[in-house]
């Protein structure tokens, strides 16, 4: 279990973007409640990340969710104004590649890209995507469920070239410490191409604002 201080951070109104499988958003224009659950989780690498996203956006919100949904906004915390610009920022992060690597296959016919709104009373918790990407193995070692006292970037226990070139331990601790707590996220690259990772706990028929795409959309030279 992580514990968290109580948080109190909120933020503006938010429209955000979110890749979720075609079922879930046709049950919901029908008028579901979309409650995403922990016990699913596409990948072990990441189980432990989607606990720590769920379990801070629980302490955030004073809610008691099972899972979050992620969705994507700029590294302002504005929207993408359209799914073209969704698209060129994906193919900066080069989602297709991170995807492929850990065998979750998104960019299918059975997946739509959605634009949501959510009101400002909620703190979505937002992170740099690309600091989450190269978060398992820090978190695997900072929150062992067979260990009673927290290791902490063990230096001797941490293999030198973990999540490459990309950041120092100490870099990554600041970062985490600063999500676990609800505040504005320190980007890793500051350009137009950086992406925050903002989560939710639900998609309701309210939050569906009527812009809707195939998945196949966000490939690689379609149109």
């Amino acid at each position: 279990m992580f514990v968290l201080p109580l948080l109190s951070l909120y933020y503006e109104d938010m429209d955000v973007w979110t890749i979720q499988k075609k079922e879930i958003i046709e049950k919901v224009k029908a008028g579901e409640i979309y409650l995403p659950d922990y016990d699913y989780c596409g990948t072990l690498d990441f189980s432990l990340c989607y606990q720590a996203a769920t379990e801070i956006w629980n302490e955030a919100n004073f809610r008691f969710d099972r899972g979050v949904l992620f969705t994507l906004a700029k590294n302002d915390m504005t929207a993408f104004l359209s799914a073209d610009e969704v698209r060129d920022a994906v193919e900066g992060f080069n989602f297709h590649m991170f995807f492929d690597e850990y065998g979750l296959g998104i960019f299918d016919d059975d997946h739509v890209l959605v634009r949501l709104h959510y009101d400002d009373s909620f703190n979505p918790v937002p992170i740099d995507i690309h600091v989450f990407s190269v978060l398992p193995p820090f978190l695997m070692l900072e929150f062992n469920p067979f260990m009673e006292t927290k290791v902490i970037f063990d230096d001797e226990a941490m293999p030198r070239d973990l999540a490459g070139a990309l950041m120092d331990r100490e870099r990554i601790r600041k970062i985490w410490d600063r999500w676990s707590t609800g505040k504005a996220p320190d980007p890793m690259f500051i350009d137009k191409l950086s992406i925050l990772q903002l989560h939710y706990g639900f998609i309701s028929p309210e939050n569906l604002t009527g812009e809707e795409y195939p998945a196949t959309f966000l490939q690689i030279g379609a149109e």
